[in-house]
C-alpha cells in the first residue's frame, strides 16, 4: 500500500501526539499539542499543529519542536487587512503586502511581549501605496488627464496633445 517510509516525528517532552502507533498511510495526519496552559510551539505560538504523510511518502513537516512556556500566552494582535505578521516569542513583526504600506511612515511595525502582554495592541492599518510626488507636468500644446488626482499604485496619467497633434515620437511612427 501507499505508506509513509517511517513513523511520524516523535513528540518531544511536554508535547502530546494523537498517533495511534500504527497508521502511516498516505494522507494520514497526526496532531501534536502542548497540554500545559500558557505553553505553545516557539515558532508560531499556537498550542497545536499537525503533520501529514504526503505524496513523497514522507511526514511533513518532519520535525516537531518542543512546547515552551510562552512569555505572552495570548495571540499577538491580528495583522491588518492587506498585511501579515511573522511571529516570534518576544517580538511579532508586521508587514503590509505588495501594493500596500502602513498609513504611518513605518516600513515594518513590531509588537513586543512586555510583562506577558503584547504592546501595542493596535497595529496601524495598511493602505494602498502612494507615489510621493505628482506626475510630470504637461509641456506646451499638451494637457494632462489625471483623474481624481490619485497617487495610489496603478493610477494612470494620460497626456494629450491639443489640436490632434501627435507627440514627436508618435509622429515618427506614423510617417
Amino acid at each position: 500500500g501507499m505508506n509513509c517510509s517511517s513513523d511520524p516525528p516523535t513528540a518531544p517532552s511536554d508535547t502530546e501526539s494523537d498517533w495511534d502507533g500504527r497508521n502511516i498511510t498516505f494522507g494520514a495526519t497526526v496532531q501534536y499539542s502542548c497540554p500545559k496552559v500558557g505553553w505553545g510551539f516557539p515558532d508560531n505560538g499556537y498550542n497545536r499543529r499537525h503533520v501529514e504523510c504526503d505524496s513523497d511518502m514522507e511526514w511533513k513537516p518532519s520535525v516537531i519542536p518542543a512546547c515552551v512556556e510562552l512569555p505572552c500566552p495570548d495571540r499577538p494582535p491580528a495583522a491588518p487587512q492587506h498585511g501579515y505578521y511573522l511571529y516570534s516569542l518576544e517580538k511579532t513583526t508586521y508587514n503590509c503586502s505588495g501594493a500596500y504600506e502602513f498609513a504611518e511612515e513605518y516600513e515594518v511595525f513590531n509588537a513586543t511581549c512586555i510583562s506577558g502582554l503584547w504592546e501595542p495592541q493596535q497595529i496601524p492599518p495598511c493602505q494602498a501605496r502612494q507615489c510621493k510626488t505628482d506626475p510630470p507636468k504637461a509641456i506646451s500644446k499638451m494637457h494632462q488627464v489625471w483623474h481624481n488626482k490619485k497617487r495610489s499604485v496603478g493610477t494612470v496619467v494620460n497626456y494629450k496633445c491639443y489640436l490632434n497633434r501627435l507627440t514627436w515620437e508618435l509622429n515618427l511612427q506614423h510617417q
